[in-house]
């Protein structure tokens, strides 16, 4: 693991992944996994047409279109640091979208990013949390799950809505079986470019880390 690259990219490719039989050992082997109720410890990603799932997911609500750019678990008061993509299958056409938390905000002021309160738009743990968008550590976003509740976070919410064209996106691809996706989910928004056709074999397996070993 590049520990330069991700300190600087906020994302970094796991070049060993291909040592370890399973994505559960890889993540084992990078950090500690997350284990959260009613989730199980590797989510499987497939492109799914909306009508396939529930509308508690992106697919749910996005279907084989683009995904639009995001940070996982923002209503969370505290979301996962990190997680692993890792390919299991993998389509050349269909891209991960990057981009980092510094390019994400830029234009956008100190006193905006202050003011700025969302709401999730469901609760967790029974609990609903008014939240910002830079909150110590943390960066979140999610214009599905958050939503703004005055007018500095509208500005917010239609910024980070205008990125998905930007010249500053990443469009990383998944080309090999067992290529592997370090992301800190702190510093980074991410989203999937839209699948052609009404089908695509891309399979991910994704795995949440509260940390990782230096």
């Amino acid at each position: 693991m590049d520990q330069e690259s991700l300190i600087r990219n906020g994302f970094t490719e796991l070049h060993s992944s291909t040592l370890y039989s399973d994505t559960l050992s890889l993540a084992k082997s990078i950090g500690c996994v997350l284990d959260i109720p009613n989730l199980s410890l590797i989510q499987t990603l497939k492109p799914r047409l909306v009508r396939s799932t529930t509308t508690n997911t992106y697919s749910g609500n996005y279907g084989l279109n683009e995904f639009p750019l995001h940070t996982d678990l923002a209503h969370w008061y505290l979301p996962p640091r990190f997680f692993i993509l890792r390919c299991i299958e993998p389509d050349p056409n269909v891209s991960t979208i990057l981009m980092t938390k510094e390019k994400a905000l830029q234009g956008l002021s100190s006193l905006t990013l202050r003011r700025a309160i969302f709401k999730p738009r469901r609760k967790f743990l029974n609990r609903q949390s008014l939240l910002r968008i830079v909150q110590n550590d943390v960066f979140r976003w999610d214009e599905k799950f958050i939503a703004p509740q005055n007018d500095e976070a509208q500005e917010v919410a239609e910024h980070i809505k205008k990125l998905r064209q930007s010249k500053d996106v990443v469009h990383y691809c998944f080309t090999t079986c067992g290529q592997a996706l370090l992301i800190d989910n702190w510093k980074v928004l991410h989203g999937r470019s839209e699948v052609n056709g009404r089908s695509s074999p891309r399979e991910i397996e994704r795995v949440y880390l509260t940390e990782i070993k230096n």
